[in-house]
């Protein structure tokens, strides 16, 4: 542990992000905690900071697990079999571990693997402990947990789960306990967590920057005094930190005896069913956080407050909401309908807060409106973003299956297929050893240990979107309808990350094209600027190919694992050419044949009023670059 680490009690406000991290440690069983915010919110010293604040722990001082002497569920193999052989355990007292796992950890490094040395010198198949076991009884820490490869997030979360971790290698099987708090953070700005996961995490806190600039003045000033003086700094607040870790430890021993009133679980119940939560999760996290809350406060009794206070924590992250919208638990809201179900009024601690926090959202204009599409619809409902997540099963485009050879990371080992330059040399040398080991043999590496490199790699997509807002187009189908389209689409951009740019016309002479939105993970930034777009005269949809070639382009010279894509919402009419001289039809042909020439994935949505010559042009355009029409329908 840092002996200057910045104390969890100097941190200036964010006291949802601090009451989270308190609860977890008294509570485990929450499950976790989720802190959003962007940079320099104090996550990570937050999350640093906690760990300081947990008892020590008495563990099997030879067991590699952190396996408790007392406890036997929380016990490796081993450890319950010589408990059961009469063999007294040998215990030390030991901090809890923070274990920060690297993006870049491979399934060998986090679950464990087979410990070579010991196979070669002793001939016993024996597992190398993975960082699982190292944060078993301790806290697991995961910075930028959005960026962290899923199939390595799939295996946290099981193993956060069930407590348990199980490692499968080379004819071993074994299993170990794994029961850790976790702790992630993450920057939203740069790419959401998918809902699958944030819902298997307890809590969520969303940090955001300090507006009062006491606050902020008073950041600075403890920042400086640490950095001048650290040791100074920590004992400043060492009288804070011990009470604080005080009402840690008894309320953790407080635990086991707070019950819970009949009535109250299925208020809980009812509470999220009114808030539209469909997930069990949620209503085991509630119980389990208002437990946690009333030990804190010394009570054994869980009580309203607690419930409301717990549900704060537990459901912003699990509501269904318009993506492109802010997530916003409506605290009052929420205090309403439990004081409905109980037939009573519920206080809370943060009663003030609430009333400044309703006014202040009152006052704020945050949300961002869906256009209104009703009225219009794709023929083929969903064609639209099936095409577009087509590419995903091809070879080299996303990484939902392992592939051997070429470029990707490293994930896992396979067995040999034949490409003697994808050769995993740590998982041969591996099978090699248990092969021989206990038996007697010379160590020798034959054509069966072999084993292959299986690699995960990570494309995206980038979607250049070609918006008309013509006249014509504002006209026949209301240009408001016609954003709706590329509205969807950007939905389904969100889900899978891809990043989406916004080219459209501009009034001129001659009327142009221009990019109102340069490539970007921002979707909620993207979906403004989509709903800020005026009408403009003039049709210049050759030039808007044009733009959106150019952009697609100069990404491609950043990022050669970029799979392009066109999408052009139109109906496909041009009367502005890029060159006087030239027909805007010809040149509008002319850029589809570039789109094909260049394997660019293109989609063409044709939002014409039903006239059988404008449906033949958007029908051509999409031949010509090889991609696919679809009419939409006005109802």
């Amino acid at each position: 542990m840092n002996d200057y680490l910045f104390p969890f009690s100097a941190i200036v406000d964010q006291k949802y992000m601090k009451m989270a991290l308190i609860l977890n440690a008294i509570n485990p069983n929450i499950g976790g905690v989720l802190i959003k915010g962007t940079s320099g919110t104090a996550k990570s010293t937050a999350a640093r900071g906690m760990a300081a604040l947990l008892p020590p722990i008495e563990v099997v001082s030879d067991c590699q697990f952190n396996c408790s002497p007392t406890d036997e569920t929380a016990q490796c193999d081993r450890c319950r079999e010589r408990l059961s052989k009469g063999e007294k355990l040998p215990v030390t007292i030991k901090p809890r571990s923070f274990v920060d796992l690297p993006l870049n950890a491979t399934e060998d490094r986090v679950a464990g693997t087979i410990d070579v040395a010991r196979a070669l010198k002793e001939g016993i198949k024996a597992l190398e402990p993975g960082l699982l076991a190292k944060a078993n009884r301790g806290i697991l820490y995961i910075d930028e947990i959005n960026l962290l490869d899923d199939h390595i997030t799939d295996i946290l979360l099981d193993a956060a789960a069930l407590g348990v971790n199980v490692v499968e290698r080379e004819g071993i099987s074994i299993s170990h306990p794994a029961r850790f708090i976790l702790v992630g953070t993450m920057n939203p700005e740069e790419g959401e967590l998918r809902p699958q996961i944030a819902d298997r995490i307890g809590l969520q806190v969303e940090n955001q920057a300090l507006k009062d600039q006491k606050l902020r003045a008073e950041v600075m000033k403890r920042r400086e005094a640490f950095l001048r003086n650290p040791k100074r700094f920590i004992y400043r607040y060492q009288g804070e930190q011990n009470r604080l870790r005080s009402s840690v430890e008894q309320a953790t021993k407080l635990l086991p005896s707070v019950s819970v009133a009949e009535q109250l679980y299925e208020a809980i119940a009812s509470l999220v069913l009114k808030m539209g939560v469909e997930s069990h999760r949620a209503d085991i996290t509630i119980l389990e956080c208002a437990k946690a809350m009333a030990a804190f406060n010394g009570r054994t009794c869980v009580n309203a407050s607690d419930i409301l206070e717990a549900a704060t924590l537990a459901l912003g992250h699990r509501l269904p909401h318009d993506p492109f919208a802010p997530v916003e638990l409506d605290t009052r809201e929420l205090q309403r309908h439990l004081e409905e179900i109980l037939g009573e009024p519920v206080s809370t601690s943060h009663d003030e807060e609430l009333e400044e926090e309703g006014s202040a959202k009152e006052a704020a204009v945050t949300f961002i409106e869906q256009p209104e599409i009703e009225e219009m619809s794709l023929e083929n409902e969903g064609a639209a973003a099936r095409h577009l997540r087509r590419a995903q099963s091809a070879p080299g485009k996303r990484d939902v299956e392992a592939i051997g050879g070429g470029r990707g990371k490293y994930v896992r080992p396979k067995f040999f297929e034949g490409n003697v330059s994808n050769i995993a040399m740590d998982a041969t040398l591996r099978a090699a050893v248990c092969r021989t080991a206990g038996h007697g043999s010379s160590f020798e590496v034959t054509l069966q240990d072999l084993r292959e490199k299986a690699k995960r790699h990570r494309s995206h997509y980038v979607i250049a979107f070609v918006v008309d807002n013509s006249w014509s187009v504002h006209v026949g189908v209301t240009l408001e309808k016609a954003k709706g389209v590329a509205f969807d689409l950007l939905c389904d951009a969100r889900r899978y990350k891809d990043k989406v740019g916004l080219v459209a016309f501009k009034q001129g002479r001659p009327a142009e094209a221009f990019v109102c939105l340069p490539f970007t993970n921002n979707y909620a930034a993207a979906a403004k600027r989509l709903g800020e777009i005026p009408v403009c005269g003039a049709t210049p949809l050759p030039d808007g190919l044009r733009r959106a070639l150019d952009i697609l382009r100069l990404h491609e010279i950043k990022c050669h694992d970029a799979i392009p894509a066109v999408v052009v919402i139109s109906d496909g009419k041009p009367n502005v050419p890029i060159l006087l001289s030239k027909d805007p039809y010809e040149e509008m042909f002319e850029l589809c044949r570039t789109l094909r020439r260049r394997g660019i994935l293109s989609l063409f949505i044709d939002v014409a009023t039903g006239r059988k010559d404008q449906e033949n042009l958007c029908r051509k355009m999409a031949d010509l670059s090889g991609g696919v029409y679809i009419p939409a329908t006005i109802g």
